[in-house]
């Protein structure tokens, strides 16, 4: 209700997806959810990375998960 409204703020998405966590073959994971934010190319993501959109985005991420928080950057190399 507060966080996913901050994101879609964000200049330069392309795509946001956020996926609930609900079990993992190790039965117990200490994550709920896993965000991912697409950008067409590098130069897209780092204009958003020096937004105040994406730093407020950020801090409220991180008062979410009350510091168990992972930043990942990726880019994809197969997609089927």
């Amino acid at each position: 209700e507060e966080h996913i409204p901050l994101v879609n703020k964000i200049p330069k998405i392309k795509n946001f997806i956020v996926n609930k966590i609900y079990g993992s073959p190790a039965k117990e994971t200490p994550y709920l959810y896993i965000a991912e934010i697409h950008f067409e190319n590098k130069e897209d993501l780092e204009f958003a990375l020096n937004s105040i959109e994406m730093k407020e985005a950020g801090k409220h991420a991180y008062k979410l998960s009350k510091g168990n928080l992972i930043i990942l950057f990726s880019h994809t190399i197969y997609q089927k």
